[in-house]
């Protein structure tokens, strides 16, 4: 079976700049540490990148140096966001102008970093499945083909039950994890593909490995790949197609490798020291440290400086790059390319041909999609399964014999209250404990969101579904054993609405801390949020403090505060209609005639019979 034909990118793809002068953001190409302030982020500088002059065609893997390649890479995947440019230039994909394209077809410009992110208990096989299903509306029979032939063709098919695993869950090795990460961009079905750093962390074998399933799926899907690598072998950088150099603000060369070295060396006559690889000398060219070049001879001890060139002592900086790069055939052999392209756009900005739908299946289809892995990731985690309904059995067992069959008594009373606080107030807790793992989802929801698998919205509605699934199960769990130990009314009524209560109760706590998990930036924010949270639910409750008793200025928290609600509904479902009995330690020590009257007061709610 051929790859290629289940993969649909535009046809003649191709990416020019002419003459473009780009700015970025600088903090595109960075990374907000927690520390840092969110104002101070949002008010960093901006990169300017003069004259960028290329073309890159269907099928080819260019390798991008320089500085501000993380910016460009960014400011391309998100165009019509932050990319700027002057009108005097013009960037193109085809021939479509490519901030109007980026808008209205993001779903072709797929962005990767070196972050392998993935569900850790999900298995190589339902990675691959889930992707594919997100983006190739075909038959189940077709999606299970394509998935083997793509396993096959990188080298996991031994693998394929096996978990994807993370730093802290054992799973597949950190190389076969890149290619889970390659597989699930490639599914992603782009046109341009952005490689951010992507071999960061990988030895030299698994760097070249990645490179040529590149090169290879490049081919097959006929998309325009851009890759960025800060440190590769000779090997490796031989691979690619084109070479693309910038400093910090300009081009200073495009072409083929070959190009690149003679070039710099012959031309510039720039001299490559011979203990350095290849990409080691083009980044000493961008850092000007071609100035200190020293070589060692075999045999001597201590190096000695190599004079710099006639040629290379006229570059001083960046400017001085560009202008020998504008002056030199190999400009104006791609100047005169980009040129003709742009001259040849006379139609629309956008070429209806080219507008594709964002997302390749329904919402039916990603809602169910998304359902069906939630449900798979828990079943991979056996063991928080496990440890859910363990806790679970046990609460109700220990809340039970606490209140072990509770007397039809005034006293009785005070303990259904009890009772029923304490069992909100375990779900409460257990909601809170799936914080982190609501933390952990993001990033690779954030990554599916980016390569347009679904809406985000879909995931977060799937989520819930399978909260409301799984939660009403211990919920029931919970009240089996605990109604019946606590020897509550035995009527199949008041049974049920306490348990429907208490799921509703449930599902709004989970709710509530998963928007906090949303919200929050980081966890420890979150906890802070929770913490707070988790006070104001049991303080204002209406059983720490009697609502008379409440402040005025902040009664109305026990008004939002879904304990209160839940609180009166399960005690006023129980005590409604319960005839109890005088307990004798609440009947005072008085006059007799005052006795009966006495002891009515003391109990909120009754009515003598």
């Amino acid at each position: 079976m051929s790859l290629s034909k289940y993969f649909n990118p535009i046809p003649d793809a191709s990416v020019t700049f002419d003459g473009t002068t780009v700015q970025l953001e600088e903090s595109l190409g960075t990374v907000r540490n927690d520390e840092e302030s969110l104002s101070d982020f949002e008010n960093a500088g901006h990169l300017e990148i003069c004259d960028i002059t290329f073309r890159a065609n269907e099928g080819e893997v260019v390798l991008v140096l320089g500085n501000p390649t993380s910016a460009l890479f960014k400011g391309l995947f998100h165009g019509h966001k932050n990319l700027r440019y002057s009108p005097e230039g013009s960037i193109r994909f085809k021939d479509n102008e490519f901030k109007q394209y980026a808008a209205k077809c993001p779903h072709q410009i797929i962005y990767n970093n070196e972050q392998d992110i993935h569900f850790p208990y999900l298995t190589v096989e339902q990675t691959i499945d889930f992707a594919l299903s997100c983006k190739f509306h075909v038959s189940k029979q077709e999606r299970i083909e394509m998935r083997d032939e793509l396993l096959k063709e990188f080298g996991l098919s031994h693998v394929k039950k096996t978990y994807v695993g993370n730093d802290y869950v054992r799973g597949v090795s950190g190389g076969e994890r890149k290619r889970i990460s390659i597989i699930e961009t490639f599914i992603a079905n782009g046109s341009v593909y952005l490689w951010d750093n992507s071999t960061k962390g990988l030895d030299s074998a698994t760097a070249l490995e990645f490179l040529s399933i590149t090169q290879k799926m490049a081919r097959a899907t006929r998309s325009v790949n851009f890759v960025k690598i800060s440190q590769a072998s000779d090997k490796i950088v031989n691979k690619f197609d084109k070479i693309l150099m910038l400093s910090d603000s300009y081009q200073v060369f495009y072409g083929t490798m070959g190009e690149c070295l003679s070039y710099f060396h012959d031309t510039l006559q720039i001299k490559k020291n011979p203990n350095d690889c290849i990409i080691e000398y083009l980044t000493s060219i961008l850092n000007f440290k071609f100035k200190e070049i020293s070589n060692s001879i075999v045999g001597l001890d201590a190096p000695f400086p190599v004079s710099k060139p006639k040629q290379a002592s006229n570059i001083n900086n960046e400017a001085d790059l560009h202008t020998l790069w504008v002056q030199s055939p190999c400009y104006k052999h791609w100047k005169a390319i980009t040129s003709k392209t742009i001259q040849e756009c006379v139609g629309p900005d956008i070429n209806p041909d080219d507008v594709s739908p964002v997302f390749s299946i329904p919402l039916k289809l990603q809602l169910k999609t998304c359902t069906i892995r939630a449900f798979q990731r828990i079943i991979g985690d056996r063991n928080y399964l496990i440890s859910q309904f363990v806790s679970v059995v046990v609460q109700s067992l220990v809340i039970g014999s606490l209140f072990y069959n509770i007397p039809l008594t005034t006293i009785g009373s005070f303990s259904r209250g009890s009772l029923t606080f304490f069992s909100i107030l375990f779900f409460t807790f257990l909601s809170l404990a799936d914080m982190p793992a609501s933390f952990q989802r993001q990033p690779v929801v954030r990554k599916h969101v980016q390569l347009h698998f679904y809406f985000n919205w879909v995931e977060t509605l799937a989520t819930t579904f399978f909260d409301c699934f799984s939660k009403f199960l211990l919920v029931v769990v919970f009240t089996i054993i605990l109604y019946f130990l606590a020897h509550l009314q035995y009527n199949a009524a008041r049974f049920f609405i306490f348990l429907l209560f208490l799921s509703i109760y449930n599902f709004c706590m989970v709710s509530l801390f998963a928007l906090t998990a949303l919200i929050a930036p980081t966890l420890s924010v979150a906890n802070l949020l929770a913490g707070i949270l988790l006070l104001a639910i049991a303080m204002y409750a209406s059983y720490v403090i009697y609502m008379k008793d409440m402040h005025p200025w902040f009664i109305w928290i026990a008004y939002l505060n879904p304990a209160m609600f839940a609180m009166e509904a399960i005690l006023s479902n129980e005590l409604f209609n319960l005839k109890l009995d005088c307990h004798e330690s609440i009947i005072p020590r008085a006059n007799p005639i005052t006795i009966f009257h006495s002891a009515i007061k003391l109990v909120l709610g009754k009515v003598p019979l």
